[in-house]
């Protein structure tokens, strides 16, 4: 490996102003015209980030022209590893190392440990006199990362992750910081929510629509000025996103009811002209409103059909979509999601290929009705305190592989509620509590409007921290209406 030149690689690849071109031609994964542009530039080392695990063709380029290729990654190996100078995965068909659950993001983090801790038993820092990077810097890139990658947090991603939401509030990226200020206003606490529901989804605005440079800009960039005018450009590019996710949504929802009516399918595979930068979220709110797995499929200017999958935690996509290995140009990814190639000629073909393994998978689960059911963890007692409920907390992050608690509350009474933003609701409890439904204000009028009087309701206890005051905050996450006492219920135990 030649010592230095990942450096260059790396500033070599930071994006040209002038160039406002967007990004999306080449799709996802590693590329052999993208080796030959690095290596025209002079550079001796390429290092990937979540991705390169299938990239076969790259590595043999990269090798063909004196460059050590260097993959990092966690997607599954469904074939062969790539012959690249290392593949640091620990999803390899071979790794014993226990750290599957890791992000590419994460993977990458270790790489980084590993370096130094080989740097500094060689002597490397104190020899030139240079300080030890302090990688704990790096943690609220980690928390990022892992967060909005949805992978499990268990293991080491717990620790990490706690320690890089922390790392956040103090993080020294002025542009990072400019994001956090501007979408949370000025938070004494970030949680994993913030990063999945406000943070993640502004820094991905950009790379959906084909501007992923502006992102990378963002998080590199030194200048507080200029990194103000990175996130108005950021904040502008979710707002564009928002729109055509919207669009694409309402489209794809139409179409996938249709299907859902016809068929009852166990995965949903929807497509139409769309743009394919907002694919894998549209699957993933099929997911949320369908409560079964998604395929969302846009047809390229190559006349192919690319596209995302999103699934729920019963049933893996990569699994799923091994069974039609033959029917695929390309795909890869991990249980929870994943991104396909097709040529339209063998939609049908795969669509009823997938269909019939994927009821026989479903036919084998003892208990398949109990799937979508909704588990909690206890009834929660009136005049439970702020105190009680920060206890609760310490045994977070929540997030995927950790969910967060849930509790069921009976007879629960809607007392002079407000409207916010014309699509929240938010009231009080008799014991003090505010009560606040997110995206409920629909569901919950039409349930009064009904005449039902009082709700049963799953709701996550949490401490909503506001200019310094503390107030105990009952989410809903679901709600029904009541029945009686005698009734009984699944408990997650």
């Amino acid at each position: 490996m030649r010592t230095g030149s990942a450096l260059f690689v790396f500033q070599t690849l930071r994006h040209d102003p002038a160039d406002s071109l967007p990004t999306l031609n080449e799709g996802y994964g590693v590329h052999v015209a993208a080796i030959a542009d690095i290596a025209s530039r002079n550079a001796k080392v390429v290092i990937t980030v979540d991705t390169g695990i299938s990239a076969h063709a790259a590595a043999e380029k990269a090798l063909e022209l004196g460059v050590d290729f260097i993959i990092t990654d966690h997607h599954q190996q469904l074939g062969d590893v790539p012959k690249a100078f290392a593949v640091v995965n620990p999803n390899r068909k071979d790794d014993v190392s226990g750290l599957g659950y890791l992000s590419g993001t994460g993977v990458a983090f270790y790489l980084a440990l590993a370096v130094r801790k080989i740097l500094r038993e060689d002597n490397y820092f104190a020899q030139r006199g240079i300080a030890e990077p302090d990688i704990r810097q790096w943690l609220d890139l980690f928390a990022m990362g892992t967060v909005a990658d949805c992978v499990d947090l268990v293991g080491e991603n717990r620790p990490l992750v706690r320690a890089g939401l922390a790392q956040m509030l103090q993080t020294f990226r002025p542009g990072l910081a400019e994001l956090i200020h501007r979408t949370l206003n000025t938070p004494q606490s970030i949680s994993v929510r913030d990063i999945s529901f406000s943070i993640a989804p502004k820094l991905n605005a950009a790379s959906r629509l084909g501007f992923a440079h502006i992102s990378l800009d963002l998080l590199l960039e030194d200048d507080a000025l200029q990194a103000r005018e990175l996130v108005n450009r950021i904040m502008q590019l979710n707002d564009e996103r928002s729109q055509i996710q919207d669009k694409v949504f309402q489209e794809a929802f139409s179409q996938a009811k249709d299907q859902v009516e016809a068929h009852n399918p166990p995965v949903v595979v929807v497509q139409g002209d769309w743009h394919e930068g907002v694919l894998g979220i549209v699957a993933s709110k099929l997911v949320e409103k369908l409560g079964r797995p998604a395929i969302v499929l846009t047809k390229t200017a190559e006349e192919i059909l690319r596209g995302s999958m999103r699934s729920k935690a019963y049933f893996s996509c990569v699994k799923g979509l091994s069974a039609c290995t033959h029917l695929l140009n390309r795909f890869g990814g991990h249980k929870m999601a994943a991104g396909l190639q097709l040529s339209p000629l063998k939609l049908k073909d795969f669509t009823e290929l997938l269909w019939s393994s994927a009821n026989e998978f479903l036919g084998q689960i003892s208990d398949a009705a109990s799937l979508d059911s909704m588990f909690f963890d206890g009834a929660l007692p009136m005049g439970i305190s702020l105190d009680e409920v920060e206890k609760i907390s310490l045994m977070g992050p929540w997030g995927y592989g950790n969910p967060e608690p849930q509790f069921l509350i009976r007879g629960l009474v809607i007392s002079q509620a407000q409207i916010l933003k014309g699509q929240h609701l938010k009231w009080q409890r008799s014991d003090g509590a505010d009560v606040i439904g997110f995206f409920k204000q629909e569901e919950v009028k039409s349930l009064v409007e009904k005449g039902v009087e009082e709700l049963e309701a799953l709701v996550t206890p949490e401490v909503n921290r506001f200019r310094g005051n503390r107030v105990l905050q009952l989410r809903l996450n679901h709600v029904r209406p009541g029945r009686p006492a005698s009734a009984t219920f699944d408990m997650r135990l």
